[in-house]
């Protein structure tokens, strides 16, 4: 005697909707996938009634294949196939497609996959309604170091409070043992396409530069190095008080602060951590030990390159391919041009001048002097000639915005006294025309006086 399943009756009540209405599965929910194959194991296991179930469907066999063998594997085994709603969710998840549902939160799409995790635009219904992006930790990755890995980057998000920095909402796991995390949504470009999309002034783009640095220097001061720093992990987004960057991606971070006992701390000697373009040379080198907050400083030092010039300060093809013991040697070694000098190509020079509203002699005018030092010193080789903190390089990026003398050029008192010109030449401006009008006036009185 047959007998049915919740996911059977639940089925058959809308066996016309699904096979008339979904047709080609642009409708169908994960779950009446499930059910649709679970029906097909208990009425019968024969593969040509499947075969045959399926060719209205050509699009949806392989998928629905794969839950097939996968439940057929199951039927006679101790671990049965969820009966609810959520462990439908968990079984169509472990066979190969994206979840439609976590917990409280239902999957809109997806933001972006890394190496550890993929990101999904979700929406929380419950006990608020708002979208959030929701963290998940890939499927067949989930080791017990990378689950540990992936704890502390969401213990290592939750101890940050800052305006720049995602905030991290809830925490959890995964029917089928995933854990995940939820923090607030991200919905914006990396800085260096924000500002080229924009047409952004020199001026406009070291400013969300130094945003981005005080979000930075505050993980810092809490003990976290990000070791990642790139444009794709500084997403801009659209704020009523104008663009706001975000700092996204704390997955191989380093962190001072101790963690649970049942977390392992997400640095490990011996690993090449990072994207090899915005690497520092200590990080290339594999020395954990070495990187401190010096290493990001060396990371925004070729976000700032890119956002000034529109170009890395090297050719990243050389990068592809390279052997693992060669990278260190080829990121210490290789020479750094200044900015300025960087763009010799005139098409090249004026097309990256008109993203930022200038032209290119006026761009490599404005470039050439502070901009070139501030740079070449966040990216200098040895990390002690380096800024000594984000904080320094910040300051140094807003006192050149200011018209004050930065610390990555010799002070010499030309240099001071330039700067003092620049910085007040409003009222150096008045002065000089007040000066000229009492000329004016005197000359004028003399000349009557002396008729």
């Amino acid at each position: 005697m047959r007998t049915s399943s919740p996911f059977s009756a639940q089925l058959n009540d809308n066996r016309d909707e699904i096979s008339h209405r979904q047709i080609e599965g642009s409708e169908i929910t994960p779950e009446a996938k499930v059910l649709y194959v679970d029906v097909l194991l208990r009425d019968g296991d024969r593969d040509d009634e499947f075969e045959r179930s399926c060719a209205r469907w050509p699009t949806l066999r392989h998928e629905l294949k794969a839950i097939h063998r996968r439940l057929h594997a199951r039927k006679h085994s101790s671990e049965r196939p969820g009966t609810t709603l959520e462990g439908a969710h968990s079984l169509l998840d472990r066979t190969g497609s994206h979840p439609r549902r976590i917990g409280n939160y239902t999957i809109l799409g997806v933001f972006g996959e890394g190496g550890m995790g993929t990101v999904y635009r979700a929406q929380q219904t419950t006990p608020i309604r708002r979208r959030v992006a929701l963290k998940l930790v890939r499927r067949k990755i989930d080791t017990r170091e990378a689950v540990s890995r992936f704890e502390s980057e969401r213990q290592v998000l939750a101890s940050l409070d800052h305006p720049n920095i995602p905030r991290v909402y809830d925490a959890g796991t995964t029917p089928g043992g995933r854990p995940y995390f939820v923090m607030e949504a991200v919905c914006g470009p990396p800085i260096t396409t924000f500002c080229d999309r924009h047409r952004l002034t020199i001026v406009e783009r070291l400013k969300l530069f130094v945003d981005a640095c005080d979000a930075l220097s505050h993980a810092h001061r809490r003990g976290v190095i990000h070791r990642d720093v790139k444009p794709t992990n500084i997403l801009v987004v659209k704020r009523r008080n104008g663009p706001t960057p975000k700092i996204i991606d704390f997955g191989v971070s380093k962190t001072a602060r101790r963690l649970p006992r049942n977390i392992a701390p997400i640095t490990k000697f011996g690993q090449l951590l990072g994207t090899p373009a915005y690497m520092s040379p200590e990080q290339a080198e594999v020395c954990t030990h070495r990187t401190d907050a010096r290493t990001d400083v060396y990371s925004l030092g070729i976000v700032l390159y890119e956002l000034l010039t529109g170009v890395l300060p090297h050719d990243p093809n050389a990068l592809r391919g390279i052997a693992y013991e060669d990278l260190p040697r080829l990121i210490c070694k290789r020479q750094t041009f200044s900015p300025s000098t960087r763009l010799t190509d005139p098409t090249q020079r004026e097309e990256v001048a008109a993203r930022r509203q200038t032209s290119g002699r006026a761009l490599m005018r404005q470039i050439s002097g502070d901009l070139d030092r501030i740079t070449l010193k966040a990216l200098a080789k040895d990390r002690d000639e380096r800024y000594a903190c984000v904080d320094d390089l910040a300051a140094d990026v807003r006192h050149f915005l200011a018209d004050e003398p930065v610390a990555a050029r010799p002070s010499t008192v030309w240099y001071r006294f330039t700067k003092s010109l620049r910085k007040n030449r409003v009222a150096l401006a008045c002065g000089i025309a007040c000066a000229l009008l009492l000329a004016v006036n005197a000359l004028l009185l003399w000349a009557l006086l002396i008729r």
